[in-house]
């Protein structure tokens, strides 16, 4: 699912049962000053927040599962048709059946696609129990939390993790790795800790939370080389607010700021604040030297917490050079912000535009106009992203990798765009490797060919899926009654048939090669002979037969 552009996230209060060393609202849990919020304060933002057009909400604590509103706003986000629900949770109470099954009962007002529309994210504060323990200060947090990820697990949730790094966990967060791997994380998140939000704390309380990014950069790097090892390269590791001049080999790993959230924050004072731009606000108390400047990450880094200068000075930030991202780039994970300005200029001077810019994939879609006034769309980028079947022809090359995603008939127009790709690798430092034009138009011509015969034979498997649908729908077979019809998200219908106890479903999808529909069925309390009886009504009324009912 593609982030929302537009998201709020609410705490709906500062009451915790873990008391992290890092966390205001485990300071406030702890005085005793973390009163349960009104409701209607919280709610009516939340209704706003969607009226703008907000898509994605996240609720957050303290621990969101123990305030006193968190169902009835849950039934508030689930009313308002939220397309996705992130619930931030420690597993106090997620591992509890009962109380599991009064938050299913709310979240089945989503429909059919709620497994894929709410998303847990687990509050891992290390990698190991010791670590988690002792961030938490609270003994027997891990197993509790080990336990409601291993049962939500089991129900096919979409499971995430979450932790705030500081020097009482860092050591540990390679770790995390075997936990992301094991609990089938989608994402796993680091932040570094925001001294403002540790709540009323001492300046030898904060230099004994915040480590130096330089120590914690190892832990960093072998955490990235493990998950790539265990879960693959493509695992989406999101360390938050890490200088990228520490660790500029896994900078593609890094991330500053994000897509457009309001944040809805409970005070102090048990009342809950008026929505504020979360990532303006990350920014407030941050800084950045002089020669931040001349980095190449300048425009995505917000730079470092003041406190943190204060107890550690700013020498370790030193400029990352545009040749040197080239050089440890391997991914390309940077092709973006390494290209970028170039193929702009370059594409307006060939009367062309950018058309597309998708900087975590690494590609920049352009337009180009031929002398001869064809439009011809390419791909650029410094690796493939689309698979071959996607494009029509890929030129490799050194920095810079073209997918063609236009069929081009004149060699003369082909040699033009080669001409004009080729001066852009040269202006990125690279090269593209030459090819013979005539031949490449010859086998775009049977591409093209190949594929007007494939999709001919596609549109006819759906013509014919159609059809099977169309003779089904609303028929009875045998004794079994007709219930329904549900559109399955992946394409095609899965309908359904039923008799007292018994029932059968029948998934009917287009071939996707062609040819005869794909059907297949899944039983509940049918003997054999109860389904010999069933295909052969099937059979009948998939050939028009009127036999196939007989209730």
């Amino acid at each position: 699912m593609a982030e929302p552009k537009r998201q709020i996230e609410v705490q709906l209060g500062h009451f915790c049962n873990n008391r992290c060393v890092f966390c205001v609202s485990g300071q406030l849990s702890d005085q005793r000053r973390a009163p349960q919020l009104p409701m209607d304060p919280i709610a009516s933002q939340i209704r706003e927040a969607r009226a703008a057009g907000a898509t994605k909400v996240t609720f957050l604590g303290g621990e969101p599962t123990i305030q006193r509103s968190f169902l009835s706003m849950l039934e508030l986000a689930v009313e308002l048709d939220f397309e996705e629900i992130v619930i931030f949770t420690n597993g106090v109470r997620t591992f509890r059946e009962t109380f599991r099954d009064r938050i299913q009962r709310v979240l089945d007002g989503l429909g059919p696609r709620v497994k894929e529309r709410v998303i847990w994210r687990f509050s891992l504060q290390g990698g190991d129990a010791e670590h988690h323990d002792l961030t938490t200060v609270n003994p027997g947090a891990w197993d509790r939390i080990q336990h409601s990820m291993e049962v939500l697990q089991g129900q096919e949730a979409r499971i995430t993790g979450n932790m705030c790094v500081v020097e009482h966990n860092y050591r540990s967060v390679a770790k995390l790795a075997t936990v992301a791997h094991d609990f089938e994380f989608e994402n796993l998140h680091l932040d570094m800790v925001r001294p403002r939000d540790s709540g009323d704390r001492t300046d030898e309380q904060l230099r004994a939370m915040m480590a130096r990014y330089s120590d914690m950069a190892p832990y960093f790097r072998e955490l990235v080389s493990r998950c790539s090892e265990e879960i693959g390269e493509d695992f989406d590791i999101n360390i938050g607010n890490m200088p990228y001049c520490i660790a500029p080999e896994i900078s593609h790993k890094i991330h500053h700021d994000g897509q457009f959230t309001v944040t809805v924050a409970a005070s102090g004072q048990g009342t809950t604040q008026k929505g504020f731009n979360k990532y303006l606000d990350k920014r407030s108390d941050k800084v950045k030297r002089g020669s931040c400047a001349d980095c190449v990450f300048d425009s995505k880094c917000g730079g470092v917490f003041e406190k943190y200068v204060e107890f550690y000075g700013d020498d370790e930030f030193q400029p990352v050079s545009t040749e040197q991202l080239w050089t440890l780039d391997n991914a390309p994970s940077h092709f973006v912000l390494l290209a970028e300005e170039v193929i702009r200029a370059w594409a307006a001077e060939a009367d062309g535009e950018v058309t597309r810019i998708h900087e975590r994939q690494g590609f920049i879609d352009v337009k180009l106009v031929t002398p001869q006034g064809t439009d011809i769309e390419l791909r650029l980028s410094a690796a493939p992203t689309l698979p071959a079947a996607g494009v029509w022809w890929q030129s490799a090359g050194q920095r810079l990798h073209i997918q063609w995603l236009s069929v081009i008939s004149r060699p003369e127009e082909l040699a033009w765009v080669y001409q004009q790709c080729e001066g852009l690798a040269s202006r990125l430092g690279g090269t593209v490797e030459p090819f013979e034009a005539r031949q490449m138009t010859e086998a775009m011509a049977q591409e093209h060919q190949r594929r007007t015969q494939r999709i001919e034979q596609q549109r006819h498997a759906q013509r014919k899926a159609m059809l099977w649908i169309d003779r089904l729908r609303g028929r009875n077979l045998d004794v079994f009654r007709y219930e329904q019809l549900i559109a399955a998200p992946e394409g095609g219908v899965t309908m359904s048939w039923v008799q007292g106890t018994r029932r059968v479903e029948l998934d009917v999808s287009a071939s996707p090669v062609g040819g005869r529909p794909q059907l297949s069925h899944r039983a509940e309390g049918m003997s054999e002979a109860d389904l010999r009886a069933f295909n052969v009504a099937l059979a009948a009324a998939l050939r028009g037969s009127q036999r196939a009912a007989s209730l």
